[in-house]
């Protein structure tokens, strides 16, 4: 078995690059499986949350991310993460009243 969370973190990154999206995010899980703590893991399945419209999942890695990162190495990338998962909520949203004002027009 493979103990170290920064191979499992490249692992994953290498899986999400061949499109293997779930392999990837387990990959990531693993990570943090292996140490709960590591900011890198946390993001990385933030950014996959986002990538496949689970907002809600991303908000949540992206705090442990930030929470787990005292030093703030990674708070740009979780910031700028942040914003990309607001604005695709936002337009989630957007959607999903023109479809209810759409149909209640009927």
């Amino acid at each position: 078995p493979i103990y170290s969370p920064e191979l499992w973190n490249v692992y994953g990154d290498a899986l999400w690059a061949t499109a293997d999206r779930k392999g990837a995010t387990d990959a990531y899980q693993q990570a943090l499986a292996i140490h709960p703590g590591d900011a890198r893991a946390h993001w990385s399945l933030a950014w996959t949350g986002a990538e496949m419209g689970r907002f809600e999942t991303a908000f949540r890695h992206i705090g442990e991310a930030l929470a787990c990162d005292p030093e703030g190495r990674m708070r740009g990338q979780a910031l700028q993460l942040l914003d990309v998962c607001l604005r695709g909520q936002t337009q989630r949203f957007a959607a999903e009243r023109e479809r209810l004002a759409a149909r209640s027009a009927r």
